[in-house]
């Protein structure tokens, strides 16, 4: 639900892995050494990325989270800033509090709610869409409280019902950043050091040379190049986390940009699980379906959110969530939201995101039925050679009667016309 970005478990230990064994530089072999079992690999391995073959490698994922270890846990909270908004603490699933921005967010005193900081954009936005179709595609909303002298937004935790789900954060739309944000950016571009710390973390070679001799960077620059390098620009959404059942995370995809990459990240996620894909993609169906007759959907801007996908390996679910940036468009104004951003045009590309993500689900169903198909025609290949092997080896030792072994004669014939002689 709410404001940044929300991570996701990969593969629980009860659920199959449908994938033949890839070659070591192909992009299904980065997610099934970061997916598979559950397990999210704490090697050197993935604290770069790394070409391999047109698609990256997942980078900088943080390590295990030990949940008995108060250090670890510490570390742990400070890394996941920004990632996971809303989830409380669930001794039963094992999950722990993880905070968007430092202080959003509060746990309620029922567990099936979740208090995050108010924001007068997103109290306007959850009151809009309470009458609106798109109710069922977001967190049931009620109302502010106050909770230490602060106010919070009283919200459903979509996780309650969940069985240790796993959780993905997808950011939707071509751009993060409100076009007012850029113009306010521009008129006083003061050089931000912490950003352009940011931005040599992943590149030291982006700055430009006076740049790198101020040790800053404007935040217009900042921004524009964030969306940039990730499939924010290619696809119209971006990966912004992904929180395992057992406590593991992947929460730095910034520049997981290419469909191939994206895909295989989402197929881990989805433990290639046909019956988790299906739901998923059914659900993704019925935004679009219901984002064609919301009134709320035409006349809003919709920045910064995102998509939250839900599943336990039985029951899967997908909830739009964050709206801290959503504003009523201008009198005048209109938009499409399936075009690209160009400015003044305040389109956001939520479409754009959205039928990339529905059209990845479809392929990765395919995948995964084919997939089965195949392992289905393998085992059954396999039983056959084996019975006949056995009936052979029955044969050969002169136990069978005559009719039998006629019967026999006849079935081999059946499966190898040739030896027939016809």
């Amino acid at each position: 639900m709410l404001h940044s970005a929300m991570p996701s478990c990969l593969v629980s230990e009860n659920n199959n892995w449908l994938m033949d064994t890839p070659s070591p530089s192909s992009p299904e072999m980065v997610v099934s050494e970061l997916f598979i079992d559950g397990l999210c690999a704490e090697s050197d391995f993935y604290k770069d990325l790394i070409k391999i073959e047109g698609s990256a490698k997942v980078a900088d994922c943080e390590s295990s989270l030990d949940v008995n270890a108060k250090s670890s846990g510490k570390k742990r909270w400070q890394a996941l800033k920004g990632i996971m908004p809303f989830l409380e603490s669930y001794k039963k699933q094992k999950w722990v509090q993880l905070a968007g921005h430092q202080g959003s967010f509060e746990q309620c005193a029922e567990e099936s709610l979740v208090l995050k900081r108010f924001c007068q954009l997103e109290h306007a936005a959850f009151t809009k869409l309470f009458n609106d179709p798109l109710r069922a595609f977001v967190p049931k909303y009620h109302g502010m409280t106050t909770k230490g002298g602060n106010q919070y937004g009283e919200l459903e935790n979509l996780l309650h019902g969940f069985n240790s789900p796993s959780v993905m954060d997808c950011k939707i739309g071509v751009r993060t950043y409100l076009e007012e944000e850029l113009c306010k950016a521009e008129k006083c571009p003061t050089p931000r050091k912490d950003m352009y710390e940011k931005m040599v973390k992943i590149d030291p070679s982006e700055p430009t040379e006076e740049e790198h001799k101020m040790g800053a960077v404007s935040k217009p620059r900042y921004m524009q190049w964030r969306e940039d390098i990730s499939s924010t620009s290619t696809m119209g959404f971006r990966i912004e986390g992904i929180k395992c059942s057992d406590g593991k995370s992947c929460i730095n995809f910034k520049t997981s940009k290419d469909k191939l990459t994206i895909k295989t990240i989402i197929s881990g996620f989805l433990s290639n699980n046909v019956h988790i894909v299906k739901q998923c993609l059914h659900r993704l169906r019925q935004l679009r379906t219901t984002l064609e007759v919301s009134p709320f959907f035409a006349s809003h801007e919709i920045i910064g959110s995102s998509l939250l996908f839900i599943h336990d390996g039985v029951k899967a679910g997908v909830w739009m969530i964050d709206f801290g940036k959503t504003t009523p468009l201008k009198e005048g104004i209109s938009i499409t939201h399936n075009i690209p951003w160009q400015r003044g045009n305040h389109e956001d590309g939520y479409l754009i995101g959205l039928e990339n993500l529905i059209t990845l689900l479809q392929t990765i169903l395919e995948e995964c039925i084919e997939r089965c198909d195949s392992a289905i025609q393998q085992q059954a290949t396999r039983k056959s050679t084996n019975s006949n092997l056995s009936l052979s080896s029955t044969l050969s030792n002169g136990n069978l009667s005559t009719d039998q072994q006629s019967l026999v004669t006849i079935k081999s014939n059946e499966s190898n016309p040739l030896s027939t002689g016809h």
